[in-house]
């Protein structure tokens, strides 16, 4: 699925593409830091990469409230939706994707690190961390 992202965004570099994927769209790297900043789509971290997904029962609302922003929707490898604006907002969203990939993996280090010290006790740091953000 990163591959075929990969090879849309060489084409569609200030976009979002959306990937059909079963009943969910799923979104990549900074596409989907832009979901996650206008509509608070949860991040998930995959290896090296992070990705938001959605039902697809969201796609005309979040198409709706896109406000600007290039799109591209992409079922079976087929561009079946393209959307270009004059005035493209996509770059208006400056983000360090590295910096955001990186924060993943120091989180990681983190809970592994609480795992190997405090098994009895990590359940109480999580809830005092969760409380906090």
């Amino acid at each position: 699925m990163l591959e075929k992202y990969y090879k849309y965004k060489v084409q569609y570099n200030d976009y979002i593409i959306f990937l059909k994927f079963g009943n969910f769209y799923e979104v990549f790297d900074k596409d989907c830091l832009i979901l996650n900043k206008k509509f608070n789509y949860k991040i998930k971290r995959i290896k090296n990469n992070i990705k938001v997904g959605f039902p697809i029962s969201k796609m005309d609302d979040i198409l709706r409230l896109l406000d600007g922003v290039n799109y591209v929707i992409i079922e079976k490898d087929k561009i079946i939706e393209e959307k270009e604006y004059k005035n493209n907002k996509y770059n208006e969203y400056d983000f360090d994707i590295n910096k955001v990939i990186f924060n993943f993996i120091r989180i990681d280090k983190i809970y592994n690190n609480l795992c190997g010290r405090v098994n009895n006790n990590l359940e109480n740091i999580l809830e005092r961390i969760e409380s906090i953000v």
